[in-house]
């Protein structure tokens, strides 16, 4: 038997460069993985963000360009620290770097993040063909992922391989299923297709309501409840027609849920009637249906027909609280926000995939217990041995040197600092799959969904076990899932109050609006809105009718006038702000009050939107907010050039007559506001004027083919033109009133 010769010395020079060299290697690996954590914190923080304030279009960016390029880095770094057995001294036999375990554990832990937050809906109701886009590519960065981490731990890590083989395939199975079920979705007449099935119902209502009012002469004879739909639709038999599709049956089969059959059910089961929202809920459900024509370009055939007004006369009639319309109009809302913006109507079309999603999530939350207990117990360990333990498995860096009498390992680094880093990020991610089940629990969808179940399932009506459930998740509520956050902007071209100080400086410096404040809406604004819209029977007309309606208003019909409708809302601010600073000490009665609060608060959300949302006006958005920027140029020094006490009238009125003759709008403005105050002696009467204009100048707005605006509206938390356009929408009213006033 032969005897190996005697083991060379190691060579100190060389392994002093190599220690140097692997010295500085571990503070770059350290780099760069703080820049991989900074990635991954930028993609958690940015995606919890935008789930609770999805309006936010800039969180979305932030969330796709941090996990877009995750996935360079997480493979660059991999093949840089793959590569540590490249180029040693002739004294080192190899190098483990165990950054990598961390690092590919991140990613797959980043996947299990993705498969929650990407969003992906039925469908975009705009045309587009990518909607399965950001899910088709989460897929193949799993299966990237997946290749590249099982392939390293099956060399560097072989008996870990199993455990991130199992995490790799529990991640492709999630988004797997996640694909599925937006195909589905679709397919699906409830989902995907439901906007041209919900086009033709309406067309055959439409024709039974005209063939049964055929013996009058007037269609609004006829004013029954129409049997809107609910839920149900993929069940039924359907055909193609020239508004959409159709119901063969128009009655449907027992599995059709209509707005008829929860009101019923909601009177006699104890279940249902134990909710009180349920009814209004499952309206704002359907008529989030009504909407989604308007988004997807179908007919609309309540569009002027008795049918529109008929029809929101029967479910908002003279006994419903504005308050009431406003609640149940923002709930519609808040579907379509989910549905456009989140995968959780896709998940709840199916049932089975719905609670399927749910024991993702908590599979989820079991994963990634399992890991933050596994790394509490190695950093114990690591802090029991210290520095000095010759474990590669608490150590960065771990070589063997084959020179000298025997083998030996030199270690660089502590591994202490990746645990702590991943520990935090696994904290952050169980927090992100228990709000995903909250997200399920506490959902409106998930509760129509289990009604509509409940309704055409006897079974579930016999088994008390079930009762018992539908009654507990009825129950569940979360106020961070809000959408509707019921405010409005406010913008004032004269506010006598506003302080200059270092905040409102900073804005100005930005260029960002100094004056633009969010505030909770009015009741008195919401009840002047909507007995306006009843009195004019939800037909709003232009916004001189209230004017002529008193001796008094008709001679300030003539401001009314104007080259656009953005000309009109800047002269009747600048004249309502004028009337509110000369009368801002004198007391008031309650009634007065109220019309002095509709008054100032829509004149300065109308300012609101020329400032920030001029899209949502008539007038092109460009000149809108130039017309606004020009006033504003001209008046800003008279009211943010002091932080002492507010101005008084008699100054501000000298003011503004010499600065009106550069401007034609501001010296409109001046001349109304003069004869207001000087007209009218009465100052009640004065904000009873006001108020009646402002009430028809915003539902004048309103009706617009806007579309696009105000669906980004709908993504940034609605807004209460918004509102609005919706509830004339379904009253039939899509365009404007021909103005008579030049408006």
């Amino acid at each position: 038997m032969s005897m190996s010769g005697p083991r060379e010395a190691c060579d100190v020079t060389g392994l002093d460069e190599f220690y140097k060299r692997m010295q500085a290697r571990v503070w770059r690996t350290r780099g760069q993985l703080i820049f991989a954590a900074a990635v991954v914190t930028i993609l958690v923080g940015s995606s919890v963000y935008s789930r609770r304030h999805r309006r936010h279009g800039f969180a979305r960016f932030v969330f796709l360009g941090a996990s877009t390029l995750y996935l360079p880095v997480v493979s660059y770094l991999v093949s840089d620290i793959g590569g540590e057995n490249c180029g040693l001294p002739k004294d080192v036999k190899e190098c483990k770097d165990m950054s990598a375990f961390f690092l590919e554990a991140w990613a797959i832990l980043v996947l299990i993040f993705g498969a929650n937050s990407f969003v992906i809906a039925a469908a975009d109701d705009h045309g587009g063909q990518n909607v399965h886009r950001p899910v088709a590519e989460l897929l193949v960065r799993a299966i990237w992922t997946s290749y590249i981490s099982v392939h390293h731990f099956r060399i560097i890590f072989p008996l870990d391989r199993v455990f991130i083989s199992m995490s790799c395939g529990f991640v492709l199975v999630r988004i797997v299923v996640k694909l599925y079920a937006f195909l589905k979705a679709q397919r699906s007449f409830a989902h995907g297709r439901n906007p041209r099935l919900i086009a033709g119902y309406m067309d055959q209502l439409k024709q039974d309501i005209m063939s049964s009012s055929s013996s009058s002469h007037h269609a609004q004879a006829v004013n029954v409840a129409l049997p809107l739909l609910v839920m149900g639709e993929d069940e039924q038999q359907v055909e193609e027609g020239p508004h959409g599709y159709r119901f063969r049956d128009r009655k449907g089969n027992e599995s059709l849920v209509t707005i008829g059959k929860v009101q019923i059910m909601s009177s006699t089961d104890g279940v249902l009637s134990s909710w009180p929202p349920l009814k209004d809920l499952c309206l704002s459900f359907s008529l989030f249906k009504l909407l989604r024509r308007r988004f997807a370009r179908c007919v609309v055939v309540e569009e002027g027909s008795e049918i529109g007004p008929n029809m929101v006369c029967t479910l908002f009639d003279s006994d419903t609280e504005p308050e009431r319309i406003v609640s149940i109009v923002a709930d519609e809302l808040s579907f379509a926000c989910d549905f456009y913006h989140s995968s959780l109507p896709v998940s709840c079309s199916v049932f089975w995939l719905f609670v399927l999603n749910i024991l993702f999530s908590f599979a989820g939350t079991a994963y990634c217990l399992f890991i933050a207990i596994r790394t509490i117990r190695h950093v114990v360990s690591v802090a029991q041995v210290g520095p000095m333990s010759s474990d590669p498995f608490y150590h960065q860096i771990t070589c063997v040197l084959i020179c000298g009498k025997n083998d030996q390992a030199k270690q660089f680094g502590s591994i202490l600092f990746f645990m702590v880093l991943s520990f935090l990020f696994v904290i952050v991610l169980i927090f992100d799959e228990v709000w995903e089940i909250v997200s399920y629990m506490c959902s409106n969808w998930t509760k129509v969904t289990l009604i509509c179940y409940y309704i055409t399932k006897p079974t579930w009506q016999q088994s008390p076990r079930m009762r018992r459930l539908i009654r507990c998740v009825l129950q569940f509520r979360c106020n961070l899932l809000g959408y509707w956050s019921d405010k409005m902007g406010q913008t004032s071209l004269m506010d006598t109050n506003m302080n200059i100080g270092p905040i409102v400086r900073i804005k100005q410096l930005l260029g960002l609006p100094v004056q633009t404040k969010q505030v909770k809406i009015p009741t008195e604004v919401k009840a002047a809105i909507i007995n306006t819209l009843k009195s004019q029977n939800w037909r709003p007309t232009d916004c001189i009718t209230s004017l002529q309606q008193s001796h008094i208003g008709k001679s300030f019909s003539w401001a009314c006038k104007g080259d656009g409708t953005s000309d009109v809302i800047l002269v009747w601010h600048i004249a309502t702000c004028i009337f509110e600073i000369r009368h801002s000490t004198e007391p008031l009665i309650a009634d007065s009050i109220s019309n002095k609060i509709t008054a100032t608060y829509l004149s300065q959300y109308c300012a609101y939107l020329l400032s920030s949302a001029s899209e949502l006006l008539p007038d092109d958005k460009a000149w809108s907010k130039k017309s606004y920027e020009s006033v504003k140029k001209i008046v800003d020094p008279i009211f943010s050039g002091r932080n002492d006490k507010p101005l008084e009238y008699e100054y501000i009125l000298l003011l503004l007559v010499e600065k009106s003759r550069s401007d034609m709008i501001l010296n409109k403005g001046l001349t109304l506001g003069k004869q207001l105050v000087e007209g009218i002696e009465d100052e009640e009467m004065g904000w009873t004027v006001l108020a009646g204009f402002w009430s028809e100048m915003i539902l004048y707005i309103a009706p617009s083919d806007n579309i696009d605006a105000h669906r980004r509206a709908i993504a940034r938390g609605g807004e209460l033109i918004t509102i609005l356009w919706v509830l004339l929408t379904h009253a039939g009213i899509l365009s404007r009133a021909s103005p008579s006033s030049g408006v």
